[in-house]
């Protein structure tokens, strides 16, 4: 029995022996290998029979050879059991002469009464390129330029463990003040944010989380925070660590607060708010952005001599230039004079200077140090009033901050313009607002009239629209609200093709409807089609018919329609349902054959991987564990490296490290791999490569670079930092890459911003300065001629008199004209100006017209007009018309030479009655037509002419406003040809037909 278990003893450790994964070798007392198992004749490339009774030394490489006899003898003479030389750097030599690493255990023991090694032998080559990299990534940690934290989950109050330079140097904190707090001392006193209960709820949670903190300094100092908190897990699923990524944005959200701010600001002008809440929130800003810093904004009224302080709620009454009633008359002193200067005032050591000298105790009490005061101007570089700061920190403003001041004066400037305007234009709103009054009037019994016709439709179940000839919406009952999910005022008056027909169809279906309008085509019985509900398409099926007008003119469609959409759906539906059955059937018939396959396959991979490794040694695996957990940190922090990515390249060029968040939205792990070179990259041209690798280069020669690059529509900034092995010596680059693009999109809205404002101005100059123009000069016109009346009102001076007297009404005229063009374009623009159409002769209205314009007309001009023999029937406002042809014939006469024909034209056909007006004069620069149109907009040629730069403009809108077009062809020094078109009459009424013949 003993022998039959000895015999199985001495089967299982040869079994052990040979299936051992490690290698193991067998050597006497004088390094003679006397068993060698499959594991080592694999591992140094042998087969097993060639290393038994071969010297040890066969396996050492040669410069390893005499020191490795030596320790072996001396190992016999004193043997002990060593476990991994983990401290030892030992090298192994195989069959063809090619070295690696090793790590080696031994245990003496001894064979027939004679001493002899076990040497247990493990390849350690891929262990020491996990080393490496992990080194490499250590430093990469400690070189980027973002505050990184890692604390102990495992830990009560999650206490940090490490932070690197980038945060001590962010917060002003040193490392040893920081390890085993808690995060939340960098909140202090102010926790009630609502980013730290999204963080709080993340840790709770286990979760990633993105926020923007409020955080202070060592010194006390206030800066926002972008904080990253990345969970660690272990390979068994368990929290172990938080990574926290800070990046101190403070700059970032002061601007967007600025401009935020400013917006507000605009919009608080646009909405006509008043002066003092306008500079009150202007002075606000300034308080809020600087630190101990108050403001002041006093408004000048030069004709009352007095300042009017709108902002004093932070100020001392007694400082110089301030109090608390709201005027304050100028007197030669300080401000007094100053106000009248257009250039910037700054008072250093304020309790120093004469100015000061009877404020110095004041100056003391609100430790006011320095003064600066700026003049507010306007557009026309007038002075409008005093932007003033008072500083506590006695030290001049950056330059950026001068910008921010610059930036809120013209804002203060723009604000007192406006409400400088705003009182000029009190007494025009007036009279507008009365004029308001009584069309609403009118406007109230045409509504009285449309409800009792669309009453009863409101009742219907069926959906009922009318629509006009502009495709606009004049009428929806309630359930075609209901239908297309809208409220009733907010259909009326919208483009029904534009917002309720799928964009697809648009074209199509309104071409159609211009041809029945125009009764080109006769109106189709019935037909269905997609309508826009909400966020869906439903399906209608629609019946319709023209609604005409007293003179059978078609004007617009009324259209009834019923919602089929359900009965489409439950169709279409059946159809989908027949045609899955069949198909569920196969794919089910298919899904049995492939789980059977993969039951079988997982079956046969189950007994393959039935194999162990239980001879582990268990200091070993302790070991092995603790270095899994440390890299894998280190490379949960590269992966999560937020908003970017970081790159590591060797002086080789090629890449050893490529880790990040915007790593996998960048696609670049598709193109960009370990071990690949810059010259593999796809994405680089030849130029960027050799620029790539002298930057490389320049960076593993020590410097540190910054630039910025574009990429896939996305900017970065770029960081390079040399990073130094374990011998000291800078053996590769880490470029660290941060995703900017959000700053970029900041910097371009804000250029656009500014852009839109300097248009704002340019206009706003563009009619002061054709207001001041157009108006001084009538106007300086009649007071001659009224001075002049005065010293000749004797008798014999009657013909005199009654010359100034028309220089009078004629200026007085071509004042009215003016304002009249003013009026014009105030109600456009507010859209109270309504048509008043009527069937008249447009012919005998142009030769009225035409009348008026020969008495007053210069000599020597000749108005030749053409029109067909007929009487000419529109059915326009001849009010607006009257005023186009005016315009038009006015401009000719204005701008033509002596000597020259005026030639006028009315045509008609079967479709639009024309108005062409053509002159031989000036012309218009070729490169100005394209502003012909544009509002106070003159040509450079027109310069010294009157002209207010709002006739053109204002005829454009008339003539847009009864459905015309108006074009015109210009050269210079060969005249100008305007042509306007108008839809005719499709019949003229029998009754007007019969007065004409009359």
């Amino acid at each position: 029995m003993n022998k039959e278990l000895q015999d199985i003893e001495i089967e299982l450790f040869k079994n052990i022996f040979q299936s051992s994964v490690e290698g193991i070798l067998v050597v006497d007392a004088n390094g003679c290998i006397i068993k060698a198992n499959l594991a080592s004749a694999k591992l140094f490339g042998y087969d097993l029979d060639e290393l038994e009774n071969q010297e040890i030394e066969i396996l050492i490489p040669n410069k390893f050879k005499k020191i490795h006899q030596n320790h072996r003898e001396g190992y016999i003479t004193k043997p002990n059991p060593r476990t991994r030389t983990q401290h030892l750097e030992l090298w192994g030599q195989k069959k063809d002469g090619s070295q690696f690493p090793v790590n080696i255990s031994l245990s003496p023991t001894t064979i027939a009464g004679k001493k002899a090694v076990i040497a247990f032998v493990v390849d350690i080559t891929a262990q020491k390129k996990q080393d490496t990299l992990f080194s490499i990534r250590n430093n990469a940690l400690a070189s980027t330029s973002n505050g990184i934290l890692i604390t102990d989950a495992q830990k009560k109050g999650n206490p940090i463990i490490y932070c690197n330079a980038a945060f001590t140097k962010i917060t002003g904190y040193k490392e040893e003040e920081v390890l085993d707090k808690n995060c939340s001392f960098l909140q202090r006193d102010d926790v009630n944010q609502k980013a730290i209960s999204v963080i709080k709820n993340a840790i709770q949670n286990e979760q990633l989380c993105n926020v923007i903190v409020r955080n202070y300094k060592k010194d006390g100092t206030l800066f926002w925070n972008n904080v990253s908190i990345t969970p660690v897990f272990n390979e068994d699923n368990i929290l172990t660590n938080y990574i926290g990524v800070q990046n101190d944005v403070t700059n970032k959200v002061k601007q967007e607060n600025l401009k935020n701010h400013t917006q507000k600001i605009l919009e608080l002008i646009a909405e006509n708010q008043s002066l003092k809440t306008i500079s009150t929130k202007i002075t606000k800003i300034i308080e809020d952005h600087f630190k101990n810093c108050l403001a002041s904004i006093l408004v000048l009224d030069k004709e009352n001599k007095v300042l009017h302080n709108y902002t004093s709620a932070h100020l001392t009454k007694n400082i110089p230039g301030n109090t608390e009633d709201s005027t304050t008359e100028l007197k030669e002193d300080f401000f007094g004079t100053i106000e009248f200067l257009k250039k910037e005032i700054f008072v250093s050591k304020t309790e120093e200077k004469i100015l000061w000298e009877g404020h110095k105790e004041i100056a003391l009490k609100n430790d006011l140090k320095v003064c600066c005061s700026s003049p507010i101007l306007s557009s026309t570089k007038n002075i409008l009033g005093r932007f003033t700061i008072y500083s506590k920190d006695g030290r001049k403003a950056s330059k950026e901050e001068k910008k921010i001041l610059l930036d809120l004066s013209h804002l203060a400037s723009i604000a007192i313009e406006a409400h400088n305007k705003g009182i000029e234009l009190q007494e025009n709103k007036r009279a507008l607002e009365q004029q308001a009054l009584e069309l609403e009037e009118k406007v109230l019994e045409l509504k009285k009239e449309k409800e009792l016709l669309y009453r009863y439709m409101n009742t219907a179940s069926s959906i009922f629209l009318v629509i006009n000839a502009n495709h606009k919406i004049e009428f929806a009952n309630r359930k075609a609200c209901e239908v297309l999910q809208v409220l009733h005022h907010e259909i009326i008056g919208k483009n029904w093709f534009n917002n309720f027909i799928p964009e697809r169809n648009r074209k199509k279906l309104s071409a159609i409807f211009d041809q029945v309008i125009k009764s080109e085509i006769a109106p189709i019985d019935a037909y269905e089609n997609k309508v826009l509900a909400g966020n869906r398409e439903r399906i209608i099926q629609w019946r319709y018919g023209i609604i005409r007008d007293h003179n059978n003119y078609p004007i617009s469609v009324i259209s009834s329609g019923i919602d089929i959409t359900e009965e489409k759906r439950l169709e279409k539906e059946l159809e989908v349902s027949r045609n899955q059955l069949a198909k569920y059937a196969k794919e089910l018939e298919k899904k049995v054959e492939n789980r059977t396959e993969e039951l079988t396959i997982t079956a046969k991979q189950l007994v393959t991987s039935n194999l162990s490794l239980e001879d582990q040694i268990e200091e070993t695996l302790a070991a092995e564990k603790i270095a899994a957990a440390s890299k894998y940190l280190s490379s949960a922090i590269a992966k999560n490296f937020p908003n970017g990515f970081i790159i590591v390249f060797n002086r080789n060029f090629q890449i050893i490290l490529i880790e990040g968040a915007s790593v996998k939205p960048l696609k670049l792990d598709t193109i960009i791999f370990h071990d690949t070179t810059i010259d593999d990259f796809p994405i680089f041209s030849t130029e960027q490569k050799t620029k790539l690798k002298q930057d490389i280069s320049k960076t593993i020669g020590g410097e540190h670079l910054s630039f910025e690059i574009r990429y896939k529509n996305q900017y970065f900034a770029a960081n390079t930092s040399p990073l130094i092995d374990k011998e000291g010596i800078i053996s590769s680059a880490l470029f660290v890459y941060n995703d900017i693009t959000a700053q970029k999109k900041i910097e371009k809205d804000t250029k656009q911003a500014l852009e839109k404002e300097r248009e704002l101005n340019e206009l706003k100059s563009r009619f002061v300065s054709m207001a001041s123009h157009e108006f001084r000069t009538p106007l300086s016109a009649i007071q001659t001629s009224a001075i002049l009346i005065a010293k000749q009102n004797e008798v014999g001076y009657e013909l005199k008199r009654e010359k100034y007297v028309n220089q009078i009404q004629k200026n007085v005229k071509q004042l009215v004209i003016i304002l009249n063009d003013f009026l014009s374009l105030s109600k456009l623009e507010e859209g109270k100006l309504m048509t008043n159409n009527k069937l008249f002769d447009f012919v005998a209205l142009s030769k009225t017209i035409l009348e008026e314009v020969s008495i007053t007309k210069n000599r020597g001009k000749n108005i030749i007009f053409s029109t067909p023999i007929k009487p000419v029937f529109i059915n326009l406002d001849p009010k607006l018309v009257s005023h186009i042809l005016m315009n038009l014939l006015s401009n000719a006469i204005k701008y033509s030479p002596e000597n020259t024909d005026i030639i006028i034209k009315i045509k008609e056909n079967d479709f639009f009655v024309s108005l062409e007006v053509k002159d031989l004069g000036i012309g218009i620069p070729e490169e100005e037509q394209d502003k012909l149109f544009e509002r106070f907009f003159r040509a450079k040629n027109v310069q010294n002419i009157e002209g207010t730069g709002l006739g053109l403009n204002i005829v454009k809108q008339y003539v847009d406003l009864m459905g015309g077009t108006i074009s015109f062809k210009s050269a210079i020094n060969k005249g100008t040809t305007f042509l306007i078109k108008w839809p005719k009459l499709t019949k003229r009424p029998t009754k007007l037909i019969n007065q004409t013949t009359k």
